[in-house]
């Protein structure tokens, strides 16, 4: 029967932030490679005995293992939606089923939520210092794989946090008051196609952008072509 003859580290993961790995051989011959975890969950040493089916059943566990800690990585930067994890994975050619095994664990650790993740990227969309309209967020969150119920409860004020839900109005002016700069000296006309592009550029429809324009042109110029 095959036999676990030595059991070396990987040198280049021995290092700080990086997960310690072994490298396993059998009959002298090296087999595979594994982490430090699953080598003290599967008790393996040197002298071990083990067949073939049990290597492989072995090398599964690891990959699985290793790809869920790359999927606990990504999160950790930011939160995400189901499907960017998914997409994820998928860059980093998981396969499918390892996937599936990877996203049940984490919506069943509520470390990925759709939910919870469409209030928090509207929060932070509109508590930015150029923050976005309801409708380039919306399709943001749309493009993440977010449900349309789920989009359109994240906008509802009692979803945001506890507080009341900042008007479209305000967003946009909150936006546009840091075009002021590229905007001054300019005749009426011109400061008014250029703002408009900006705030339909930052998803905020007509009649709220006319609205701001006009409030700002009076706040910034009093009024004077």
């Amino acid at each position: 029967m095959p036999q676990v003859t030595a059991v070396t580290p990987q040198k280049k993961n021995f290092r700080v932030g990086k997960t310690p790995r072994f490298n396993i051989f059998v009959d002298g011959k090296f087999a595979l490679g594994m982490s430090a975890d699953e080598l003290i969950l599967k008790k393996i040493k040197v002298g071990n005995e083990l067949q073939v089916e049990d290597l492989l059943n072995i090398k599964k566990a690891d990959e699985e293992a290793r790809f869920y800690n790359l999927a606990i990585g990504y999160i950790a930067r930011r939160p995400r939606s189901e499907k960017e994890l998914r997409d994820y994975l998928f860059r980093k050619k998981v396969e499918e089923p390892v996937t599936e095994k990877i996203v049940e664990k984490m919506r069943r650790l509520n470390f990925i939520n759709d939910t919870d993740f469409a209030i928090w990227w509207v929060n932070q969309r509109q508590e930015s210092s150029r923050p976005k309209g309801e409708r380039a967020i919306k399709f943001e969150l749309y493009r993440k794989g977010i449900a349309k119920e789920i989009i359109e409860e994240a906008f509802s004020s009692e979803s945001l946090d506890g507080t009341e839900k900042v008007s479209e109005l305000d967003l946009a002016l909150k936006s546009g008051s840091k075009k002021e700069k590229s905007l001054n000296g300019l005749e009426k006309r011109k400061f008014y196609e250029k703002l408009a592009r900006f705030l339909a550029g930052k998803g905020f429809n007509w009649e709220i952008t006319k609205q701001a324009i006009e409030i700002l042109w009076e706040k910034w110029y009093n009024g004077k072509d």
